[in-house]
């Protein structure tokens, strides 16, 4: 995640528009070194329309302490929910059997956690770290494309307490080595870097 001002910067290789920020603040200490923001209630960043594919992976870096749901990404109104609920990394996902998945993991230690999930429209995994957490057989059959954003979720008006950095929507399922060598160099990601 780049930017300055109201502006975060899409680093993507897939086209896509910048984010613009209501509210949340830049801050220094990101992880590896790198810039992220600071969130609460009434900040986001909006996306606008984000297409997430049969094939896909959505990543962030999160740093939080609060036990609530709470949104890192979203774009909900038809598509997937991404964020934390009771301490754990959460996964909603509108338009498909077996909706959602918490992980075995806790990720509200106040420090930063890689989350990633996948889904290739048969089988979804979640990854803290670098390491797969948990999987499970999902039915989706077609892409979904709904207005996206970071920190916050239309659908419920929730936001996210905490700091986001380098968010990445991707166009196909990376695999469990892409996403350990991501959490391990904090590489940016290549679709939707915000």
């Amino acid at each position: 995640m780049r930017g300055s001002g109201a502006v975060a910067i899409n680093n993507g290789g897939g086209g896509g528009s910048h984010g613009t920020i209501t509210g949340a603040t830049w801050i220094i200490t990101g992880p590896n070194n790198k810039p992220a923001l600071a969130f609460a209630s009434g900040r986001s960043v909006s996306l606008g329309s984000v297409t997430t594919n049969v094939n896909v992976t959505v990543t962030a870096w999160i740093q939080t302490s609060n036990a609530g749901q709470q949104p890192a990404f979203s774009n909900r109104g038809s598509g997937l929910y991404l964020g934390t609920t009771g301490g754990k990394f959460f996964t909603f996902y509108n338009n498909s059997s077996s909706q959602s998945m918490v992980s075995v993991a806790t990720v509200n230690d106040n420090k930063w956690h890689h989350v990633a999930w996948t889904s290739d429209g048969i089988t979804q995994r979640m990854y803290v770290d670098g390491k797969i957490d948990s999987s499970s057989a999902q039915t989706r059959s077609s892409a979904d494309t709904g207005a996206g954003y970071i920190g916050y979720d239309a659908p419920n008006g929730e936001y996210f307490a905490g700091n986001i950095a380098q968010v990445g929507v991707y166009t196909q399922t990376l695999s469990q080595n892409d996403i350990q060598r991501q959490y391990a160099a904090g590489l940016d990601p290549v679709t939707l870097a915000l």
